[in-house]
């Protein structure tokens, strides 16, 4: 006796996916993983991108020493350097880098404190901490958000969610970038802090907020040349209110944001090294 059993697009799909995996994988046993490769324009080994001609990083601190002093109203108030274990951990500094850095191809970091002249002195908004990393090659992992970061820093989070910011005069999609909005207590010294983190990432010259959808980019076999940067930077004081902290970062990124574009690849670069191989 038999029986007949409907098949749902569903299952159909997963079928096909399965059926496809297979034959991907007879296609590189059969041919040979190089051969498939070529076949389908794949590429695992990711190349890194050189970073753009005018930018200059420190070839023993890999510091970016480039990124500009002053924009607008904000100076450069102080240049931090990362402690060995930290550059270890964010795997900047490596051996691969001390390779790739006659070509601009090494992995960096930008680690400073602006000031907003316009703020007075004991104002919680004058002084801003930038952070900006550069990853570049097969071996980006994205290791390190904020919305991990904080909470292993015992802070305890209190939202999450989008900051808009319109940069005038700026090419899609650079004209309105998303940047995610952190805010959080945290005890010091038997007082509660309200404090807020922003970032956002650069995957090959498009601005993207998610870490998981990062690392899949990344991994999208037909890109052969990768790059990534996360952005990240914070008012240093105990913020009055998370509406008036959103204000004062929107008008720190009107100025910060396009000075940190210029340190970065854009998409057109990106595109540049393809027609290269045409």
């Amino acid at each position: 006796m038999t029986s007949s059993a409907s098949v749902s697009p569903r299952d159909s799909k997963t079928g096909w996916i399965h059926f496809g995996v297979v034959v991907g994988f007879l296609l590189i046993v059969s041919f040979g993983w190089g051969l498939a490769m070529g076949q389908f324009n794949w590429w695992f080994r990711k190349e890194p991108v050189a970073w753009p001609a005018g930018v200059k990083v420190n070839e023993k601190t890999f510091q970016n020493q480039s990124m500009p002093e002053r924009f607008g109203p904000y100076r450069m108030y102080k240049e931090e350097k990362y402690a060995d274990d930290m550059l270890s951990t964010l795997k900047i500094g490596s051996t691969l880098d001390d390779r790739r850095y006659p070509e601009r191809k090494s992995n960096w970091y930008i680690n400073r404190i602006y000031e907003d002249t316009r703020e007075a002195e004991t104002s919680p908004y004058r002084l801003w901490h930038l952070d900006v990393v550069f990853y570049t090659g097969g071996e980006v992992t994205v290791p390190h958000v904020p919305d991990i970061c904080v909470q292993a820093g015992g802070a305890t989070p209190t939202g999450r969610k989008e900051l808009k910011v319109k940069l005038p005069g700026r090419k899609e999609p650079w004209d309105h970038p998303s940047f995610t909005a952190l805010s959080y207590e945290r005890t010091y010294q038997g007082h509660s802090q309200e404090l807020v983190q922003y970032y956002l990432f650069d995957v090959n010259g498009i601005p993207e907020t998610r870490r998981e959808t990062v690392r899949l980019n990344l991994a999208i076999p037909t890109w052969r040349y990768v790059f990534y940067s996360k952005i990240q930077f914070f008012p240093l004081g105990n913020v009055e209110s998370v509406k008036i902290a959103d204000e004062k970062a929107g008008e720190f990124l009107r100025y910060a944001l396009p000075a940190v574009l210029t340190q970065l690849p854009s998409a057109e670069d990106i595109e540049a090294l393809y027609k290269q191989e045409e």
